[in-house]
């Protein structure tokens, strides 16, 4: 009989090696780490394909550059990127157990999306002095990302309408899908080294 025939996806045995192996990665966040950084290269290869329509369509009048759109894929997979990182932190931090019985078993608050609510996780297991300070930029940008990572990424259309209201923002009303396409890079890579330290020194 051939190896092929001999598996069984369904058996009591396979089950149990898969659900221990998953188990292990309770303690293991270097995985966070890696898949963190895989986005941040993809979000990277993004951001110059967009900024470069965006700097052709400044300086020209010729058609609209499709790679203008990326934009939105590209506030996306920063958010996951740094959604990557908070998730590892709260793995490394939490004394309690993650994943049980070859499931993460963790209470995210929500969607898991939103990056100020798991920032809010990672702080009820750091030390008062220790805790993760952000600045009011800072706290706008990851609000406006959670936006992207929940559904302005990948789908045209919220769940709701309100999701596509204006809010106070920059001294002025703007929806939360506002982009700002140098100072929220900017924002991105000094919250991602700052989520990065964490992750190392905890």
């Amino acid at each position: 009989m051939s190896e092929n025939k001999r598996f069984n996806p369904n058996s009591k045995a396979v089950h149990d090696y898969w659900r221990s192996n998953f188990n292990r990665f309770n303690d293991i966040t270097v995985t966070w780490i890696s898949k963190a950084h895989e986005l941040k290269l993809a979000s990277d290869a993004i951001y110059r394909e967009f900024k470069e329509a965006l700097d052709n369509n400044m300086s020209s009048a010729g058609e609209l550059d499709q790679r203008e759109g990326f934009s939105s894929i590209w506030m996306m997979l920063c958010g996951y990127s740094l959604e990557c990182l908070l998730k590892g932190l709260y793995f490394s931090i939490n004394p309690n157990q993650n994943i049980k019985d070859g499931k993460i078993i963790v209470d995210w608050k929500g969607s898991g999306h939103n990056l100020i609510t798991l920032v809010s996780l990672c702080d009820e297991y750091l030390q008062e002095s220790y805790r993760i300070g952000l600045s009011e930029d800072e706290k706008n940008y990851l609000l406006r990302a959670s936006e992207f990572t929940t559904w302005a990424g990948k789908y045209p259309l919220p769940k709701t309408f309100t999701k596509t209201m204006p809010v106070e923002q920059f001294g002025g009303i703007a929806p939360l899908t506002l982009i700002n396409v140098v100072g929220d890079k900017l924002t991105f890579e000094s919250l991602y080294s700052k989520f990065s330290n964490y992750m190392t020194n905890c």
